[in-house]
């Protein structure tokens, strides 16, 4: 009787040991299952937090990339833009340089003619041949003719005509040419015109002394 209590409670505690085995046994798997879950969760969220860190550098760089860009185009656009103005510039600065070699010499040949007129004047009235006065008042007018001219030319040679000195918006069109070119064509225009008035007077004097010659012959005749 005792042997079999004895048995019994030998296979209980045994029974009891191998139960107690397997529950640690479990306790441990589930507390690895657990670190497991957890590893995952924290992967996961790594690698959800590092695709919205590139999409966001993506972002940004694409937007950085496109104002690089944009600016490029600026400096491009600006540095044609200048160009385009240099090489206007340098067209009004040869007209000006052009206009004004042929304005200087025209200026010269007038008071060169100026000056044989009044000396021709001059000695027809110390022959008495003929009456002076209409060709000395012509004469006159030719000489404030020339002097408008002289004054005119002088003003050309100050101004500027750059293209600095107008203030540009926006792009450079044919129209925009012409508007910075249309000022220095209006003065080589006006002082042309004056030019001619002056050839005019100065064409008035000598028909004047020529037709008193032609009556100082005619009534000596």
């Amino acid at each position: 009787m005792k042997k079999i209590i004895l048995i019994q409670i030998l296979s209980f505690l045994i029974a009891g040991t191998a139960y107690a085995q397997n529950t640690t046994v479990y306790s441990v798997s589930g507390q690895q299952i657990g670190n497991t879950k957890q590893k995952i969760a924290g992967v996961r969220q790594n690698a959800q937090e590092t695709i919205k860190n590139a999409r966001e550098l993506a972002s940004s760089t694409r937007a950085s990339t496109s104002i690089e860009i944009k600016g490029k185009r600026a400096e491009i656009k600006t540095a044609v833009q200048e160009l385009v103005e240099q090489k206007i510039e340098n067209r009004i600065n040869q007209v000006k340089e052009n206009a004004l070699r042929d304005f200087d010499i025209t200026v010269r040949n007038l008071d060169n003619l100026n000056l044989r007129i009044s000396s021709r004047i001059e000695k027809l009235e110390a022959s008495g041949t003929i009456s002076i006065a209409e060709p000395r008042s012509l004469l006159e007018i030719a000489s404030t003719s020339i002097e408008n001219v002289r004054i005119a030319v002088e003003d050309f040679r100050a101004t500027d005509f750059s293209t600095s000195s107008i203030v540009l918006g926006g792009n450079l069109t044919q129209t925009t040419e012409k508007a910075l070119t249309q000022p220095i064509k209006d003065k080589i225009k006006e002082i042309k015109n004056l030019i001619k008035d002056a050839h005019s007077a100065l064409v008035n004097v000598v028909a004047s002394i020529v037709k008193g010659q032609v009556i100082g012959t005619t009534t000596t005749e």
